[in-house]
């Protein structure tokens, strides 16, 4: 996952309103400054590999919480009616 995907999936995900504040909530998520997130998505400096496989591992944890949480909500809902 690229940077910039990365931010733009904050955007939508979060709804960070403006790319400065999807670069804030990359800085938390990633634990790196805001200043290389934002020299990554200007190509001043290269995002290492190990950080783009670090976003793309966030993304996917993430993806996993939601469903979980899905699936224990219908699970709840089930046992209720029955």
């Amino acid at each position: 996952m690229t940077p910039e995907q990365f931010i733009e999936w904050i955007k939508n995900e979060y709804g960070a309103k403006n790319r400065t504040r999807a670069v804030l909530k990359a800085e938390e998520l990633l634990k790196k400054s805001h200043l290389t997130i934002w020299r990554w998505l200007s190509h001043t400096q290269q995002c290492p590999d190990d950080s783009m496989l670090h976003m793309e591992k966030t993304v996917k944890i993430h993806e996993l919480e939601k469903e979980i949480n899905r699936l224990k909500n219908e699970l709840k809902k089930s046992t209720k009616n029955n």
